[in-house]
């Protein structure tokens, strides 16, 4: 019953892992509808009660694409959900996955301080990591923040705290062993950076240099 159980788990892994990838290649090709619908058809075959990190992973996905797709209410409520559970494996995608749209959303409302509040759990993560990835993404997020709340001197502060400029001219070097992920958060930081300068066309030729990159 035991080695049966074991199978069972990395089977369940597998195909679940399966179908985020899948999920996730159709959301990289801009398909947000197709990668729901990867992920509804998989989630609705299995409970959401189902305590399995990977089960876990793609319904934050879910959530994230719902967010993605302009479905707020609906993103939150199954965010909600997802936290409430067990979530052995706490992975840094399934991290990214709930609290961007939690903190982005908070913003929105202007919650700035429940936002705050939900950043710092995300930066502790992000200290915690090896992952410059997780690093970049969460420095874009703290000045996305710093920007929405109209806060200039809190923005400058830590556009100077993770060298912004500097980072953002390494990402655009293709001599770097970078993932293509971290130099698109490296050069957001500098484009939202030089929007606030008001520096408009130095935040319009990084866009474009990262686009030609």
């Amino acid at each position: 019953l035991g080695r049966a159980a074991v199978t069972d788990g990395t089977a369940l892994f597998g195909q679940t892992l399966a179908q985020y990838l899948i999920a996730n290649a159709s959301f990289q090709n801009n398909d947000i509808r197709n990668a729901l619908a990867t992920c509804d058809q998989y989630l609705e075959q299995r409970p959401l009660d189902a305590d399995h990190p990977s089960r876990a992973l793609l319904a934050g996905f879910r959530a994230y694409l719902l967010y993605q797709g302009e479905q707020p209410l609906q993103a939150e409520q199954l965010i909600n959900e997802v936290l409430a559970g067990s979530q052995p494996g706490y992975s840094i995608d399934l991290q990214l996955y709930l609290y961007v749209p939690l903190i982005r959303l908070r913003a929105r409302r202007g919650q700035f301080v429940a936002a705050h509040e939900l950043l710092q759990e995300l930066e502790a993560a992000a200290g915690a990591s090896a992952s410059p990835l997780f690093q970049a993404h969460t420095r874009f997020e703290a000045l996305r923040l710093a920007y929405a709340k109209g806060n200039g001197n809190e923005l400058q502060r830590l556009a100077a705290q993770y060298a912004v400029e500097e980072t953002a001219r390494q990402a655009l070097d293709p001599s770097l062993p970078l993932q293509w992920e971290t130099r698109e958060y490296r050069v957001m930081a500098g484009i939202i950076l030089y929007t606030h300068l008001e520096q408009f066309d130095r935040a319009r030729a990084l866009a474009l240099q990262l686009l030609h990159l």
